[in-house]
């Protein structure tokens, strides 16, 4: 097979536009909420774009967990990974406990986060 046929092919070269990314994040959303029962909530924001094209962005995640645990969050990431070599997209996860979520509740990270986010899982 010509190498370069390869590449054609390849996940990485694919172009998502928002809806499909919107879709991806939802599907990584309820994966993450169905494999681990901890997780209270998983919620999409918008960060800063710093100037690039939001197609060509991170998708932010915070998720939300009943306790904090460095477990979790290696689970988590390792999922991140999974989806970026499966999709082409890169995740950016944030993972906190209930607790630390609802002492962050007046702060701008959760007031920012609450402004421009959505419930995807």
């Amino acid at each position: 097979m010509n190498p370069d046929r390869r590449l054609l092919y390849s996940p990485f070269l694919f172009y998502y536009d928002s809806m499909d990314r919107l879709r991806i994040a939802k599907n990584f959303g309820n994966l993450l909420e169905k494999r681990y029962p901890e997780i209270v909530r998983v919620v999409l924001f918008r960060q800063a774009s710093g100037g690039k094209d939001p197609e060509e962005q991170d998708i932010s995640l915070l998720v939300v967990s009943e306790r904090d645990s460095l477990m979790l969050k290696r689970k988590v990431m390792k999922d991140a990974v999974s989806m970026l070599m499966r999709t082409g997209v890169s995740f950016s996860v944030r993972t906190i406990s209930m607790d630390a979520y609802d002492r962050l509740a007046k702060t701008c990270f959760v007031l920012d986060a609450g402004k421009a986010s959505l419930l995807v899982g």
